[in-house]
């Protein structure tokens, strides 16, 4: 057997004498190798996502436009923050023209409910070793 045989489950055709045909599963060895597996396109597992981040980027854009930004600005807050609320407000603070300072803490409580999705999800994860582990994992 070939280290990259594994099974699969293909349709066997039963003849019946009434005329009728039936598909039964069995079970074939795959003897192709893995390379000849048309394989799954990261672009093609990434089109749904894209789907809720195309428009609104493009939101993001006319919105930080009409505010007066610069496009480095606005594409700075595209590749360096990964929170969508926080680059909507962030917009509309800096053209009331508060400091960065204000910026961060306004961004630090309005993700701060990330928190509270990790201690619900942390039921399912194990601690990790040692102290700096345990701060993390906590």
């Amino acid at each position: 057997m070939r280290p990259w045989t594994r099974q699969t489950q293909m349709p066997a055709i039963s003849f019946h004498d009434n005329g009728m045909l039936t598909f039964l599963p069995s079970t074939m060895p795959d003897t192709r190798p893995p390379s000849a597996h048309p394989p799954i396109s990261v672009l093609s597992l990434s089109i749904p996502v894209a789907m809720g981040y195309i428009p609104l980027g493009t939101v993001y854009g006319f919105l930080a436009v009409q505010a007066g930004l610069d496009w480095w600005v606005t594409l700075a807050a595209s590749v360096l923050v990964f929170a969508g609320a926080a680059q909507f407000m962030m917009v509309g603070m800096l053209a009331a023209g508060l400091p960065l300072a204000a910026i961060a803490v306004a961004t630090f409580v309005v993700n701060l409910r990330h928190v509270f999705y990790g201690c619900r999800c942390c039921r399912n994860c194990r601690p990790s070793p040692g102290r700096v582990g345990t701060w993390y994992s906590a």
